[in-house]
């Protein structure tokens, strides 16, 4: 019995030689970070602070690499983000907020991203993006650049666009709707050029019909229509 003080006191010194707070300060002497080490290593709660004493990410480290949940805020002190870091290294869950602090995109990223900085890190799965009054405005999908099928929401709700990507590029066929929902255009992507497209007026009468070519030029003969559906014109645009 006399010897266990002896033994607790001994725990208690390999506790603090293993574990350590470290505080870095700017140079005007704000304070920046404070993390925590154990066995060399971060483990714990991290924060770090802009230099006018703001606070800039909150979250916890698990042998170095962020886990759980992490808290970014900007320099005025309103929520940027919120991430999920997944242990190991294996991955972001994040929510980014506007300065309204509003929900703006919800998705996840291939590796954990620390401090909070989605614009240099890899998109990955699905992602929702959305408007400053809380509506959908895209979701689709994301693998070495968007891909797959893509919608896009006007402000109201009303769908806006609908089509595929692969690799960051439009193809196939893609629609566009006004905000009332009649069809806007509808026509093809390709490498070599987008091909035949079919425009149309908000009432839902055709309103022109022709060939787009490379930088979204219009190329050949085009025809234009009135809103009641008759021809207006045939244009060359290859001799404009």
């Amino acid at each position: 019995m006399k010897k266990l003080p002896t033994i607790c006191l001994f725990m208690a010194a390999t506790f603090s030689i293993n574990a350590q707070e470290k505080k870095e300060y700017y140079k005007n002497g704000q304070l920046w970070t404070i993390e925590n080490y154990t066995n060399g290593k971060r483990n714990g709660e991290f924060k770090s602070y802009h230099e006018n004493g703001k606070l800039n990410a909150i979250g916890k480290y698990a042998n170095d690499e962020p886990s759980g949940e992490w808290k970014i805020y900007d320099d005025y002190g309103i929520l940027k983000s919120i991430e999920n870091q997944l242990y190991g290294g294996k991955g972001s869950e994040i929510k980014i907020y506007s300065q309204n602090r509003t929900l703006i995109a919800i998705g996840s990223y291939e590796k954990v991203l620390g401090l909070g900085n989605p614009y240099n890190a890899i998109r990955t799965g699905e992602w929702k993006y959305y408007h400053e009054n809380g509506k959908l405005d895209e979701i689709g999908s994301y693998s070495k650049g968007r891909t797959g099928e893509w919608k896009a929401y006007h402000e109201n709700g009303q769908l806006s666009s609908l089509g595929n990507y692969s690799g960051d590029v439009k193809y196939d066929e893609w629609k566009y709707y006004y905000k009332n929902g009649q069809l806007s255009s509808i026509g093809n992507y390709s490498y070599s050029e987008i091909g035949e497209w079919k425009e149309y007026h908000e009432n839902g009468k055709l309103k022109s019909i022709g060939k787009y070519g490379d930088y979204g030029k219009r190329i050949g003969k085009w025809k234009h229509y009135k809103e009641n559906g008759k021809l207006d014109e045939t244009y060359n645009y290859d001799k404009n």
